[in-house]
């Protein structure tokens, strides 16, 4: 007789530990989107411009510190592989295009993380960091170092797909190529000094699947 008892309270606490299993969430269930890729068109304002030059020309040595606004328009895009660890937390890969009036062709490549507060997976306000090198093409060519601190907004659509809507400010770091006020570009074996830093704002939509 107590063995049937203990058999029957073996059962019902069975059918109520898995009744219980079915009917509540899993702490370890994942629904958010683990894998993620994107596109993203963006428009690109370059706002401040520091630089430190010293050269030699025909006329002796120069030295020069140009630091300003300089303002100039273009325009970026770009696609994104990333993972999100948890519904907060992300980390993407980004790499793309950008091109701005009067300083030429660039390919950015940047590790961003990203905090959701209220999840990937929901509406609501995002915001991100990211770090990489901005590869130069043309004259101009040579890696900048980069830096982008942003947030913004993501709209869930239908089938899994998001739009993100994002307002990023951005640092570049490099050692361009120094114009000679006689045409062309100063020899390299004549530069002992060529570091610029510019400052620039960008807007940007994406499609997230």
């Amino acid at each position: 007789m107590i063995r049937k008892h203990i058999i029957l309270i073996c059962l019902v606490s069975a059918f109520t530990c898995g009744h219980a299993a079915a009917t509540e969430p899993s702490v370890t269930a994942r629904t958010y989107p683990r894998l993620t890729g994107g596109l993203e068109l963006g428009f690109v304002e370059s706002v401040i411009s520091i630089g430190e030059y010293c050269y030699n020309t025909i006329d002796g040595r120069v030295y020069d510190t140009p630091r300003g606004f300089d303002f100039a328009s273009g325009g970026c895009m770009s696609a994104n592989f990333g993972c999100n660890f948890t519904r907060k937390f992300g980390l993407s890969l980004n790499a793309g295009m950008s091109l701005v009036s009067g300083k030429g062709i660039q390919v950015p490549v940047t590790m961003r993380a990203t905090i959701y507060p209220h999840g990937c997976d929901n509406n609501g306000m995002f915001c991100f960091a990211g770090a990489g090198a901005g590869f130069n093409l043309g004259a101009e060519s040579g890696t900048d170092a980069l830096g982008t601190l942003g947030a913004g907004y993501r709209k869930k659509l239908p089938g899994g797909f998001s739009l993100d809507f994002s307002l990023r400010a951005c640092a570049s770091l490099g050692h361009p190529a120094i114009k000679d006020p006689n045409g062309g570009y100063v020899n390299k074996s004549q530069v002992f000094v060529s570091n610029a830093c510019n400052l620039s704002a960008a807007f940007g939509v994406a499609l997230i699947f």
